[in-house]
């Protein structure tokens, strides 16, 4: 169980765009919106797909049933303040 869905929530919506994109489609485009409503700039850099001037994709156009996967290798939202939690130890 998790203290912060809400947080986790919100950063999983940063990563997920409507729609089974490919990366060139993307690139094309130019921007994307997250489900939490960010536009994130989309482009290319030599052979890199770069996101948000943060993220490289470093795995593209993987196809799943209704979607497709592109892996990145930076978080792009917040990260859930969990460190500090008096009632959560790290592990």
């Amino acid at each position: 169980m998790t203290h912060h869905a809400d947080e986790l929530r919100t950063l999983l919506k940063a990563h997920l765009i409507t729609g089974a994109h490919p990366i060139g489609d993307l690139v094309n485009a130019g921007t994307a919106t997250t489900l939490d409503g960010t536009t994130v700039a989309v482009t290319r850099t030599g052979p890199t797909v770069r996101l948000a001037d943060r993220a490289d994709a470093v795995c593209a156009d993987y196809q799943a049933t209704n979607a497709r996967i592109h892996i990145i290798n930076a978080v792009l939202g917040p990260l859930p303040t969990t460190a500090n939690d008096s009632d959560h130890r790290a592990h």
